[in-house]
């Protein structure tokens, strides 16, 4: 819910990795909403992190206890050579194991954890070509290995997908080569199949632009069955999806599409950035973005649904170009739900002139392309953005988008930058919390990966500290036990107000009980040993003695098998004006079946407006 954030200035030692930094080195600031908590904070994934090191991706293991996260180290931290990764104890933060790959590049690289959790892939994306396999265990690593592609000259990967039965790792990139004479590049998008047990290379693909151009592969995908695989992204300024066999690399079909026959636009661009493949594995989902300049001054989300078998196309959306609307639409990330009926995407979208730039986030449905929510976050007047990662936790209710928000200052001050994080309901849209993380002193936040479960989320990035070269950060957030809304309810409309109960899942199937209070949270009362924040008055007892009454429906009641609940209270219409200023203050507690309270909460408030 959209409350006013709370800025909590933190400066936190280093955790577990070596010799404490000083406290000026490592602070961040944490814009917070009222609805999430931050649980822990640590930093750097250097085994020298003095030196400086980034944060550039983060997985999770199939139980949700392990984190792991991977950066860079060295002086520079977010560029340059040399790859770290971490293995932390999700609950805590405390360090686990770590481990160095000195010979990779950082940029654009990626971890995946293989079917049973034993074995995590590591890409490098600069530099050529990079693979590694580490036991989750330990760190140890399994295989490395560092390659250029075909061309010979360098390249670039982009994406990493392992088969559903974790023998094969694909990898999408692009490789270039210089031509003799006239020294210009050419750049075609490749695709690697590689053995997942030894790192030994399967197959290759490439793909070179139809005319004059470039042409790189942006992602890859695998259908559930491990028997076909997908590849997108663009070559010669047109968005192609190419579907090749998984065992043989053959190349089934390829398809161009060119906006003029695709939409009955004028001649455009078109680049495909996001490939995935529905449970049945018989459609096949793309995102990206489409320009027709100079016809219409803008550019827009493209996305496609095509016949896995054939390419053929299914819908588009926009599905005309009478729908490209003329807003500055970024290139998106997405993802897609477990049961492929709902579609995810994360955009920065600029409207009017000039620009508001707004982090968009849409959801649709696979089977018509039809909008079923879309939510934006704004960025500050003359500021942009760019998304860097989307996640579904996963039980498929809440979905987790990270990007960055830029602001120009006046010389000699430079850029500011922030990382935004935003947590929404995956079903409704509403929005759950947003987290900002900025430095002090304006050190530059780059927004690496993210990690969503059922209960919490993690954020990771780079607090770039411009004197030292970079410091690599993993935030752990939580949603508040209590989140309510709206803020404020009207006396003459009535209206409901929707409560979310989140305590932990070691509180499954315990009792819970909502009350309140009009005379505020402080000093509170005492239940058991802890402290339930409201003041004891007449409101209070109201709730006590009558519970699930009219008005608060489901004030107790028991938790599910995830330590949640979710209720709603009903104002009447028509309630006297008298009452407009008062706020109603609610918080819960629970207990087991032994009468041992398990759960405090937080207070949550409701002002009563005319």
């Amino acid at each position: 819910m959209k409350k006013t954030r709370l800025k909590l200035a933190l400066a936190f030692m280093l955790i577990g990795l070596g010799p404490a930094l000083p406290a000026s080195a490592v602070q961040l600031t944490h814009a917070l909403e009222a609805d999430v908590q931050l649980d822990w904070f640590t930093d750097s994934t250097s085994s020298t992190p003095s030196v400086g090191a980034s944060i550039t991706a983060l997985a999770l293991a199939p139980s949700g206890n392990v984190a792991f996260a991977l950066g860079g180290e060295g002086p520079i931290g977010y560029t340059g050579i040399g790859l770290s990764v971490m293995a932390l104890d999700q609950k805590t933060g405390a360090n686990i194991w770590s481990t160095s790959l000195p010979t990779f590049h950082v940029g654009g690289s990626e971890l995946v954890v293989g079917p049973l959790g034993k074995v995590l892939y590591v890409r490098a994306g600069t530099g050529g070509f990079g693979a590694a396999a580490l036991d989750t265990s330990t760190g140890a690593i399994l295989w490395e290995r560092t390659w250029n592609p075909p061309a010979g000259f360098g390249g670039y990967s982009h994406s990493m997908i392992l088969s559903p039965d974790g023998s094969k790792l694909y990898i999408s990139g692009q490789s270039e080569d210089q031509d003799p004479v006239f020294f210009f590049l050419f750049i075609e998008a490749t695709l690697f199949a590689l053995d997942a047990q030894t790192g030994t290379e399967l197959w290759v693909d490439t793909y070179p632009s139809p005319t004059y151009g470039s042409a790189v592969g942006n992602d890859v995908a695998i259908n559930p069955m491990g028997t076909q695989v997908f590849l997108t992204g663009e070559a010669g300024q047109v968005l192609f999806v190419r579907s090749l066999d998984a065992t043989s690399g053959a190349v089934s079909w390829t398809t161009p599409f060119e906006l003029g026959s695709l939409l009955g636009a004028a001649p455009g661009t078109s680049s495909g950035t996001n490939v995935m493949v529905d449970p049945t594995g018989s459609e096949v989902y793309v995102t990206g973005r489409a320009s027709t300049l100079p016809t219409v001054p803008g550019s827009e989300s493209l996305t496609l649904t095509l016949q896995a078998a054939t390419g053929n196309v299914l819908w588009t959306m926009p599905m005309t170009a009478a729908d490209i609307t003329g807003d500055h639409e970024s290139s998106s990330v997405a993802t897609l739900s477990g049961d492929g009926s709902l579609l995810f995407t994360f955009s920065v979208v600029g409207e009017g002139l000039p620009f508001q730039f707004n982090l968009r986030t849409r959801c649709r449905s696979t089977v018509t392309g039809a909008l079923l929510w879309q939510s934006d976050s704004k960025t500050p007047s003359g500021g942009q953005g760019l998304v860097q990662d989307i996640r579904l936790s996963p039980d498929g209710q809440r979905l987790l988008v990270t990007g960055k928000i830029f602001l120009m200052l006046p010389l000699p001050l430079g850029e500011f930058i922030s990382q935004r994080t935003l947590s929404y309901d995956a079903n409704s849209g509403a929005e759950l919390w947003s987290a900002d993380l900025y430095g002090d002193d304006f050190g530059l936040v780059m927004p690496g990966g993210i990690a969503a479960g059922d209960d919490f989320s993690l954020v990771g990035g780079t607090n770039t500290l411009l004197a030292s070269g970079g410091l690599g950060f993993v935030a752990r957030y939580a949603d508040a036990p209590l989140v309510s809304g709206p803020p404020e309810l009207s006396l003459s409309q009535g209206g409901a107000l929707q409560l979310r109960l989140s305590a932990s899942a070691a509180a499954a199937a315990d009792t819970y009980l909502i009350l309140g209070s009009l005379s505020g949270t402080t000093p509170g009362l005492m239940v058991g040993s802890m402290t339930l924040p409201l003041n004891f008055d007449a409101y209070f007892l109201q709730m006590l003695y009558v519970p699930n009454g009219p008005i608060h429906s489901g004030s107790l009641g028991v938790l599910d098998a995830q330590g949640r609940a979710s209720t709603v209270f009903v104002l009447p219409v028509g309630l006297s004006p008298a009452l407009a200023g008062i706020t109603l203050h609610h918080a819960y507690f629970g207990f087991n079946s032994l009468g041992v309270i398990s759960t405090i909460s937080n207070p949550s408030s409701l002002k009563l407006v005319p």
